[in-house]
């Protein structure tokens, strides 16, 4: 099992998993964790984008890459 932890300084309510098309391929609500482990496995090597909502209301973007 692969996973990918991510940590915050504010809690998050969502994170999602997209892929570069837009598709989205995970979907996690969390209301007011301060870290998350994504089980990653399943999917197929590529570009991701993690969309983070925090409870705040900001959300923030990353990229991940899957080998």
């Amino acid at each position: 099992m692969q996973m990918d932890h991510l940590e915050f300084n504010q809690a998050t309510s969502k994170i999602e998993l997209l892929r570069v098309s837009g598709q989205k391929v995970l979907q996690k609500k969390n209301p007011g964790a301060f870290s998350i482990g994504l089980d990653v496995s399943n999917l197929e090597p590529g570009l991701y984008h993690v969309m983070i909502s925090l409870e705040g209301g900001e959300r923030i973007a990353h990229r991940l890459i899957i080998h």
